[in-house]
């Protein structure tokens, strides 16, 4: 999925977070969710005389950005970022209408090569083998409990496992949060995931 990522340099954005894929899938999909609506929220605290909150907003999307290779979207946040800083107000709007365009590309890119792929193969036909998930779940969990990296390896033989359009944003959410070492949210995020799938089952 990381051969053609428009407007993202892939290598680049590998090297940052040492190689590891698995991490770097993570990074994507979590900057997706987080930044979607980036540009209308630097607009309205525009709009609102709010420079402080505008500027750290872009400032993030100049970091956040260079961090996932997405080099355009990087370059003309750093403009964005030096517009508001010296409170340029006649270059807002379009350098604003460059980052919205550049930030569509880089969004629909994640979107093409991991979320929809995501969602079909939740979508999988056939039935699920229960007592597979629930014993993959247990694996899962003990993993979150003692806060061990391997959690990541265990998610995705979960998912293989777990069919279901309505299952697909609380395995993303899931994702996200043990790409965040977040594990303690992660166990939860996990329960609610069996009782979706009407698993009688717990971390306990």
């Amino acid at each position: 999925a990381f051969d053609d990522l428009e407007g993202i340099n892939v290598a680049e954005g590998l090297a940052r977070v040492g190689g590891k894929s698995e991490l770097y899938r993570n990074l994507l999909v979590k900057f997706s969710e987080s930044h979607e609506q980036v540009v209308e929220e630097i607009t309205r605290a525009i709009e609102k005389g709010d420079m402080a909150v505008a500027e750290r907003t872009a400032h993030t999307l100049k970091g956040v950005s260079g961090n996932i290779g997405a080099t355009e979207l990087h370059r003309i946040a750093i403009d964005l970022d030096d517009v508001l800083k010296r409170g340029d107000t006649e270059k807002f709007d379009p350098v604003l209408a460059q980052t919205s365009a550049a930030l569509d590309v880089v969004l629909s890119a994640i979107t093409k090569a991991f979320l929809k792929d995501e969602e079909r193969v939740n979508d999988a036909d056939g039935a699920m083998d229960l007592d597979k998930v629930a014993e993959l779940m247990g694996v899962l969990s003990g993993l979150l409990d003692e806060y061990d990296a391997k959690a990541v390896e265990a998610l995705d033989a979960l998912k293989t496992h777990i069919k279901g359009i309505e299952t697909a944003s609380v395995l993303k959410k899931l994702a996200s949060q043990i790409g965040d070492y977040d594990y303690d949210e992660a166990q939860q995020t996990l329960e609610e995931l069996a009782r979706t799938l009407n698993i009688d089952w717990s971390s306990d």
